[in-house]
């Protein structure tokens, strides 16, 4: 194997030098999140009932603007707040109020963002005064310009969406604008606190976010239509959980409603509900994008910091101290001159905090804590993807991850491990067993940070030595740790060592010294003292905390001079500590000192304090007992101390009369002292003091007011006890720096790597690689695609006109295919090596998702932009020119005079929206313009206008033609605001009507925000909108959509001759007339169809030409850029990248083939072109479903027919067929004894048989798919088995050999095998067992099948399962043990009774089960308890069922949504273990159950239940009592239920 690996490399190689001989650029977009450098630019506008929640926020605004300030006549008011939160949507609302228009004799509007030019802003602020410029003025011109339009006029301007930190840029501008009249106001909208700092002349407006009720409110507006929320209760209630995702945040609101609007299946919501924003998919505009703003204007250092905080759960409550050291640990902290590392990390965290990236919520004097916005942290995830993981039993963690975070422990965690290198940080939130700390020690010998607190472990692993590169290391709370290995005292580079809580520690060991960067240590000992000689040598040490010391009775024993570079020690808990045992004097760094606790301590050791010069700054005293009066040492910081606290000193009786002297102090905190009656004389001479509290302290208290005030009476902030006769309210400040907290809530990523080749890291596929010496050459393989992959939307764009890149695009598909067969292979072999591994046990699933090298293909290129467009429409059409089209004109004037059709109930909504959908060509734009120039509707509205969209939903263009279609000059250097501003003016009071035609946009909030701008106009107002969408129909529709049907097949005919003969030739040649109307049909009802076929033959009258014409696909024929396949080509092209290729797998089947969404999915399946879930609660199945919805919301599908509750059908349009055979080309190939295959294709639809089929066949060797049309031989099934060796799907329907060939077990690759309706099929060879691949296995119809083989249990990758046979029982003893099983179906099994027998807990993960027919069934004899994951159950036709088997059903919770009974006539009740569904059952269907009497009394307890059917149940009498509490119920059919 390891020489193919090889000779695939090379064939790679060879293609991708070939790369750059075709000039293509790169369009690869990596991410599912699409993210602009620019947020779109703002204008002014905002419909008052777009927005909720916001009138106090108003009000104190217009409070504000109101204020006459004397100061200056310009005042500048800053609101902040994080991205997303409705900054500039308040400042609209403010700037559009009736008392702000009136107030200010002139408003202007700019919107900043990050280019803060002054000479921009000057020509923005002037345009939206509607001042006409010209371009090409000096500054000084428009310096003048500005100020004489300024000149004694009170003016509001906004400056929206400010960045700017440069403080003379803004001087620059704001000289130009005092000017105005006094009272003028300014608005500045910002993320960035130190921006409001800069520019406010008020205090700043920090903006919180909506209430939760508030944000309900914004979401169902947003996520149903009106009303519709009544509709589905169980929507609703998901919608609330939802809403808490967002925080209060309006755009996060916006976003997740947005994603679900017009969506009503419950799936869809709960989906969103149960992932991670970042996870989920956002437009431009969205919360993540908006954020990710905020992100890209990170200096690259502060980038770093913030990613690493993803690392972190949701709710994280931060140490600044902690976070600084682990950001030092990475060497991620930049120092500059003199500065320590932890002064640059606090700056970055005030930076962050600075930005709205983090929130403060405590201070204590040596550290703070903050946490993140839960959006914040969704965009620390999405910008962190990889590197950083938190793991859990389900997750699955990359191979690159650097940094995890164990929230679990247990043996699938130790096996996730086994295939990471590169881990520097590792942090256990669980105690962890002694093995999995060994295990990580030895095998990240990179680690830089390693959190192990609350363990257990008595000794710590010397193998802890090795990590010569561990910066971090945290012991903290581990009770049962007694010594550290001497080894410890090797890790030369630890900066930090957490040892507090480890109360059973016996001491420090004693080469603790040769830590020569240790920087930080707190430690929790059981010893006397710390060890003399040791400990005080650590000249790096900063930060020494020693904590809970019960027998510590002395500290740093002759230690003097040794500690030269400590700056904070905190002492805490040390009841019998009676000195401290050092020189201050040597402590002459020392700035933060904090005492708590020291009960014996009284700090009044003799020593000499004289011209002590040292640099304290801050000092606490906290229950030290024996402490009467302050220590004199504590003079030598007289210059520096600036916060003292004493608190809890019962015994304290006075403070020094030196007091005074301390110059810096800001803060005095003296608390619970009952002692203490007086302040020394002097305290005047604290001028520096701004805070004086005394609390729990009467004597001094009444004193102070009594007789003393004088001496407090200059200091700005006092708080007294407030019985002491005087109350006086302090500001609950932080600090100089830090803010109050913010009440504001919150609402990516890689999408999962799939088939990409990230499972090469898997334990058992390095085992394959290692034994076969082949890594390197897939790492190289790997490399090189990456290289080939982001050019390749270009090359598949410009293929069709450079026949050599066409050719290169073959070439590479091709050995990606072959790379593909052989790692498939590989993973076959450790399938095989699992399945061995588990026979006979029932441990958990193997999931391994298959490993293909072309996904790199299809490596999420999503939203991209095309080079094809169509050509912009006008307005005007030749009614003589359409043909068949008169009813549909009717239908939709008579909806545009309906006065209220659609139209909203919430006042202002007076326009409604006319969707028009169908297909490319259909002549959706020829109906509108027909309505357009009809005379009824030009008389009846004021005002038409006429824009053409196309995918490019700029608002901005869209105004600027709409002014255009109604004749209004635009200037073209007018900005948005000014825009709109006209727009409105122009509509305002008029009945207008307006047509989008060819609108692609399914950003709801791009409509928005044209929709608001259009809603002044008269009642009665119209838009028509085309659309090929459905999904764009329903986003913009308020009147039902105009579904638009094709022309009959007369008006087909009548179009074709009018466009391919002259006037009356058509009588000339009867016999072209006749195969004319052969060709119509070909058309099926599509004008634009007709017209370019009709177009082939103009004037031609050579019957041979119409006669090709007539016998050949529509796709082989030459086709113009307007003709019918370039146009359907548009929708293709819109189209994401993994519904291309499963669009144009749909190829392979024939015209008007009737689809079922099951047997297509399973197909997607087997080819592996379905994107992996995005989260562990959705299934393969449910992404194919998600985009056969999709293709059908977008018209490639059509005809929906539901048949039953599993599935349903669905056809395309014949047109949509020829594109698809466009498209797949070669790959694809019906086989007839007539046809000539090409020996490049991949799949095959075998029509005939015969020695012409077997010898097209025998030059084929790349065959993936072979299906079976006609009953073939078994010597041709064996050919194919034996020569397509690659086979990923097999079908031979309505075969009729009676054994299935051996050689079955030789396709290691199936995934699909199809032996339906074989009535002779009596046993499967064991072989069949060997396909550890396969996914679907079909055997419904069999009905002479004696048996399945007792092997299939090592089918382990067997997803569907449906079978018929003639046993009475499925496998016992637990061989149908197939955990991956997600649907079975046990069809006419006539002689079955018992259905998995002792098979309890084989099937976890069985989502549906469908039970037909089976008259002898008496027993399902499995334990439901077990079927936790069982969604949808279906029983019909067993005669002898009754469902009341005994079984404990207490406290059962399951998952069922719908279960149908049909022809059950033994049962009589519902079974109890249905209740075990109470909050998920939506469905039930009751019908042909002649012996079933009564619903039972706990039926109201169906709270999710939305449809209950019952027929033909004629002993049935009454329903239960409590009917009403079934709220959510929508649908109740009874029918033939005579009672």
């Amino acid at each position: 194997m390891a020489h193919k690996i090889k000779g695939i490399r090379k064939r790679v190689d060879y293609i991708a030098a070939d790369k750059d001989k075709f000039n293509l650029a790169e369009q690869l977009e990596n991410r599912k999140i699409t993210l602009h450098e620019r947020r779109d630019m703002t204008h002014s506008f905002v419909h008052p009932s777009n927005v909720i929640g916001r009138d106090d926020d108003k009000k104190e605004i217009i409070d504000l603007l109101m204020i006459q300030d004397g100061r200056t006549n310009v005042n500048v008011i800053p609101i902040v707040g994080i991205g997303g939160l409705g900054k500039t949507t308040l400042a609209k609302v403010v700037y559009n109020d009736e008392w702000v228009v009136s107030h200010f004799e002139l408003r202007m509007w700019v919107c900043v963002f990050d280019d803060f030019d002054v000479i921009r802003l000057i020509k923005e602020i002037l345009k939206s005064a509607n001042c006409k410029i010209d371009e090409n003025l000096s500054m000084d011109q428009l310096q003048i310009r500005l100020r004489e339009c300024l000149k004694d006029k009170k003016f509001l301007l906004v400056l929206d969406d400010v960045w700017n930190e440069d403080r003379n840029k803004w001087l620059e501008l704001e000289a130009l604008l005092l000017g105005g009249c006094n009272g003028s106001k300014i608005i500045v909208t910002t993320r960035n606190d130190s921006v409001a700092a800069i520019m406010g002349t008020t205090l700043t407006f920090n903006l919180d976010g909506l209430s939760q009720e508030d944000c309900l409110s914004l979401f169902v507006k947003l996520a149903f239509k009106e009303g519709e929320e009544k509709q589905y209760p169980n929507l609703f209630e998901i919608g609330k959980e939802i809403v808490e995702k967002s925080k209060g945040v309006p755009l996060a609101v916006r976003t997740l409603a947005g994603i679900l609007y017009s969506k009503v299946d419950e799936r869809e919501w709960k989906f969103v509900r149960d992932n991670e924003i970042w996870l989920l998919e956002q437009k431009d505009n969205d919360i993540l994008p908006a954020l990710r703003l905020s992100y890209n204007q990170l200096p690259f250092h502060l980038k770093q910091c913030f990613a690493y905080c993803s690392l972190f759960p949701k709710d994280y409550k931060f140490k600044s101290v902690e976070l600084i050291q682990f950001w030092m640990a990475h060497g991620i902290l930049q120092s500059h001159g003199n500065q320590e590392l932890e002064d640059v990390g606090d700056l970055y965290i005030k930076e962050l905090w600075s930005r709205s990236f983090f929130q403060v919520v405590y201070e204590d004097l040596h550290f703070y804590s903050f946490v993140m916005h839960d959006l914040m942290h969704d965009l620390a995830l999405s910008v962190a993807q990889v590197d950083c993981s938190i793991v859990t039993k389900k997750s699955v963690v990359d191979e690159k991850v650097y940094h995890l975070s164990f929230l679990d422990s247990s043996h699938e965690i130790a096996t996730q491990l086994q295939k990471l290198s590169r881990v520097r940080t590792i942090i256990f939130q669980t105690k962890q067993q002694a093995s999995l700390v060994e295990e990580c020690i030895t095998r990240f010998k990179y680690l830089r940070v390693l959190v192990l607190s609350d363990s257990s472990f008595e000794v710590l692993s010397s193998s802890i030595g090795i990590l010569k590169h561990l910066r971090y290391l945290n012991l903290s709370c581990n009770w049962s740790l007694k010594k550290l290995p001497d080894s410890i005292c090797e890790l030369y580079n630890l900066q930090t060592l957490q040892l507090g809580g480890c109360d059973n520690l016996e001491r420090l060991p004693k080469g603790i010294r040769n830590m020569i960067n240790l920087r930080v240590l707190e430690v929790t000992t059981k010893h006397t003292f710390l060890l003399e000689s040791s400990v005080g040598c650590l000249n790096s040490l900063c930060n020494f905390v020693v904590v809970r010391c019960p027998s510590l009775k002395c500290l740093f024993e002759g230690m003097d001079g040794c500690l030269a570079n400590l700056r904070t020690l905190v002492i805490d808990n040390c009841p019998n500590l009676t000195s401290l045992s050092l020189s201050i004097k040597h402590l002459t760094s020392l700035e933060i000192l904090i005492i708590d606790n020291c009960e014996k301590l009284s700090l009044t050791e003799g020593e000499a304090s004289q011209d002590l010069k040292l640099g304290l700054q801050k000092l606490r005293i906290d229950f030290l007992q024996k402490l009467a009066v302050l220590t004199q040492w504590l003079q030598g910081s007289a210059n520096t101390l600036q916060h003292l606290e004493i608190e809890e000193c019962y015994n304290f009786t006075a403070l020094p009369e030196w007091l005074p002297s301390l110059k810096s102090l800001q803060t005095l905190l003296i608390i619970d002292c009952p002692k203490l009656s007086s302040l020394p004389e002097g305290m005047q001479g604290l001028t520096a003091l701004r805070k004086l509290m005394i609390r729990d302290c009467p004597n001094l208290s009444r004193k102070l007011i009594q007789e003393d005030w004088h001496k407090i009476a200059h200091v700005p902030d006092v708080d007294l006890d407030e019985d002491s006769g005087c109350s006086s309210e302090i500001d609950d400040d932080m600090s100089s720096y830090l803010p109050e907290e913010d009440d504001e809530g919150c609402t990516s990523e890689e999408h999962d790597e799939g088939r990409s080749l990230e499972q090469l890291g898997s334990f058992t596929y390095q085992e394959f690689c290692l034994a076969w010496g082949v890594g390197r050459d897939l790492t190289k393989v790997k490399h090189t695609v990456s290289a080939i992959e982001s050019v390749l939307l270009d090359a598949e764009e410009k293929q069709a006109s450079n026949h050599r890149l066409h050719t290169w695009l073959g070439d590479l598909k091709d050995v990606l295919k072959d790379a593909d067969n052989v790692l498939d292979e590989f993973q076959y072999r450790a399938l095989q090596k699992e399945a061995m591994k588990r026979y006979g046990s029932t441990s958990k699933k193997m999931r391994l998702q298959l490993l293909r090298i072309n996904s790199i293909l299809h490596k999420r290129l999503e939203d991209r932009t095309t080079t094809m467009h169509r050509d912009i429409t006008h307005s005007f059409v030749n009614p003589s020119n359409v043909i068949g089209r008169d009813d549909d004109k009717k239908i939709i004037i008579n909806l545009l005079m309906h006065q209220d059709v659609g139209a909203s109930k919430d006042a202002g909504k007076n326009v409604s929206v006319i969707p028009i959908v169908g297909i490319g060509g259909l002549g959706k734009t020829t109906i509108a313009k027909l309505v357009y120039n009809d005379e009824r509707v030009v008389s009846h509205f004021q005002l038409r206008m006429w824009v053409c969209v196309t995918e490019d939903f700029d608002v901005k263009r869209l105004i600027t033609e709409m002014l255009e279609s109604a004749k209004v000059t635009v200037d073209e250097k007018m900005g948005v605001d000014a825009l709109q501003k006209s727009l409105r003016e122009l509509l305002k009071d008029k009945k207008f009507l307006l047509v989008l035609d060819d609108v692609w946009n399914e950003d709801l909030k791009k409509w928005n925000e044209l929709k608001d701008l259009l809603l002044d106009s008269c009642n009665g107002s119209k838009i028509i909108v085309t659309t090929w969408n459905d999904s764009v129909a329903t986003k913009m529709g308020t009147a039902p959509t105009y579904n638009l049907h094709g022309l009959s097949e007369k008006d087909c005919l009548s179009l074709f001759v009018k466009l391919a003969f002259k006037e009356g030739e058509e009588k000339q040649y009867p016999n072209l007339l006749g195969i004319g109307k052969e060709i119509v049909k070909k058309c099926e009802g599509v004008p634009l169809a007709v017209e370019t076929l009709a177009g082939l033959l103009y004037s031609k009258v050579d019957e041979r030409e119409w006669k090709i014409v007539r016998d050949n696909e529509i796709w082989h024929l030459k086709q113009e850029k307007g003709d019918i396949l370039p146009v359907l080509m548009l929708s293709y092209n819109h189209l994401p990248f993994h519904l291309r290729q499963c669009f144009a797998y749909c190829s392979f089947f024939p015209k008007d083939y009737q689809f079922s969404n099951i047997g297509l999915i399973q197909f997607w399946m087997a080819h592996g072109i379905l994107q992996s879930p995005v989260n562990e609660n959705q299934e393969l199945e449910d992404v194919g479903d998600l985009y056969i919805k999709e293709l059908l919301s977008r018209s490639f599908f059509q005809d929906v027919d539901v048949k039953d509750i599993f599935q349903y059908t669905f056809k395309m349009h014949d047109l949509i067929h020829d594109l698809a055979l466009s498209i797949a080309k070669d790959e694809c190939s019906v086989v007839t004894k007539q046809s000539s295959v090409a020996a490049k294709v991949c799949h095959l639809s075998i029509l005939d048989n015969g020695q012409e089929v077997t010898t097209q066949l025998k030059k084929l060797s790349k065959v993936r798919t072979v299906i079976f049309q006609t009953e073939p031989p078994v010597s041709l099934v064996e050919e194919c088995i034996l020569r397509y060796k690659y086979l990923r799907v097999l079908s031979s329907k309505k075969s009729s050999f009676e054994e299935l060939p051996s050689s079955i077990g030789t396709l290691i690759h199936l995934r699909f095998l199809n032996l339906e309706d074989n009535g002779k099929i009596k046993r499967l060879p064991n072989s069949i067992c060997k396909l550890h691949n396969l996914q679907t296995l079909r055997l419904v119809g069999c009905e002479n099948l004696e048996r399945l083989p007792k092997g299939i249990r090592n089918m382990i990758s067997i997803r569907s399962l449906t079978v018929t046979t003639k046993h009475t029982s499925l496998l016992e003893n637990g061989e149908l043990c197939l955990n991956s099983l997600r649907f079975l179906g046990i069809d006419e099994c006539q002689h079955l009774k018992c259905l998995f027998e002792g098979m309890d807990g084989c099937l976890p993960y069985l989502r549906k089960l469908s039970v037909w027919d089976c008259p002898s069934l008496t027993s399902l004899s499995l334990n439901i308890k077990h079927l936790t994951a069982l969604e949808v159950l279906c029983i019909v036709g067993c005669e002898e069922l009754s469902l009341t088997e005994e079984e404990d059903n207490q406290n059962l919770k399951l998952s069922l949504r719908i279960l149908k009974i049909v022809k059950l006539p033994k049962l009589e009740v519902l079974p109890q273990w249905l209740q075990g569904s109470a909050n998920t059952l939506q469905h039930l269907d009751i019908e042909d159950c002649q012996n079933f009497t009564a619903l039972p009394e706990w039926l109201p307890h169906l709270k999710s239940l939305q449809k209950l059917r019952i027929a033909d149940c004629p002993k049935l009498s009454s329903l239960p009592e409590g009917m009403q509490a079934l709220t959510a119920l929508r649908e109740l059919k009874i029918e033939s239920v005579l009672n």
